[in-house]
């Protein structure tokens, strides 16, 4: 008899470049700025949503798709979004509201600002006891 093959679903995945990855658990994303940039982007809204949350942009002639959304951070007509895109990178986008002088139309415009490493640091246990010390420093 054969037997029914199993399939977890309880660590969910997402398909991330052409393939099926699940994230480790216990891992927190540590964000470092590494580059920092004003250069214009266009970006692809995600249809049905705010604009202010994008499906992908265009960045020269390559076009990233974002995964996930970190955070939004709003100002006076600006809005900072932080997105992973699927090749791994994470990039600093701002949209900021334009006024024309003569005719009092505003227009959006996105722009990447920053170029951010995404680092991830396993998570220390909720109990002291279970956290692995330098040698020397328990004894106290």
């Amino acid at each position: 008899m054969k037997r029914p093959a199993r399939v977890r679903r309880d660590v969910p995945g997402r398909w991330i470049g052409g393939r099926f990855v699940r994230p480790q658990r216990n891992l927190l994303p540590i964000l470092i700025e590494e580059a920092v940039t004003e250069e214009p982007v266009t970006v692809e809204p995600m249809p049905g949503k705010p604009a202010s949350s994008p499906a992908g942009f265009w960045r020269g002639s390559e076009f990233h798709r974002i995964v996930r959304l970190f955070g939004r951070r709003f100002e006076r007509n600006v809005i900072y979004v932080r997105v992973l895109s699927e090749r791994g990178q994470v990039f600093e986008l701002r949209r900021t509201l334009e006024m024309d002088s003569w005719t009092w139309r505003g227009r959006w415009r996105w722009e990447l600002v920053a170029i951010i490493r995404l680092a991830s640091v396993r998570r220390l246990p909720a109990d002291p006891h279970q956290w692995i010390w330098p040698a020397g420093v328990r004894e106290r």
